[in-house]
């Protein structure tokens, strides 16, 4: 599968999901300093960054802009991929002091948006994600089995203000992630 993969889900304030499921995804804090807390190897593999425009279908952008900065990412934890992250950054929310989320190549974004005094997260959205999605496929392009245990993966997307300038993260837990784990 090519870059960039996207994050098209049907994003809702509310899914039925486990508790361990939902105590994931509604957790306020970052999902970095969680990962690098419970793994003492964490890295993050750059899979593309472009920018896109809104004819590139690729995205459920919360926002009415015509160009914005893609990235998606892999967290890796002990050598394995445990979540997908896609930002979606508007051209206007680039202002001088946002520049930096050009250039951060393989530092982690949570890292870099929660040292930040200036940041604020609003709402968290979920989501489902069948196994007949673009999403579910990469992930499964990832599992060494080459296909997944389960028929759906899950995952949150989060509106970041930065400097009063908006982004949206979604993260997408895959197969090896703790969330799974019953």
């Amino acid at each position: 599968m090519t870059f960039p993969v996207g994050d098209s889900a049907n994003w809702q304030p509310k899914i039925d999901a486990p508790e361990i499921v939902l105590d994931w995804l509604l957790d306020p804090a970052s999902l970095t300093a969680k990962l690098k807390s419970m793994y003492c190897n964490f890295s993050v593999q750059v899979l593309g960054q472009c920018w896109l425009t809104d004819h590139n279908k690729i995205t459920n952008s919360v926002f009415s802009c015509s160009e914005y900065l893609v990235r998606e990412v892999l967290l890796i934890c002990n050598q394995q991929a445990m979540v997908y992250a896609h930002t979606c950054i508007p051209k206007t929310s680039l202002t001088q002091e946002n520049l930096f989320l050009t250039e951060l190549g393989t530092q982690p974004l949570g890292e870099a948006l929660f040292a930040r005094p200036d940041m604020r997260r609003t709402n968290i959205e979920l989501a489902i994600i069948p196994d007949t999605s673009r999403i579910y496929k990469f992930a499964s392009q990832l599992s060494s089995e080459g296909n997944l245990q389960s028929k759906q993966l899950y995952g949150r997307r989060s509106i970041f203000e930065l400097n009063q300038s908006p982004l949206s993260v979604a993260e997408i837990f895959l197969p090896t992630s703790p969330l799974y784990n019953r």
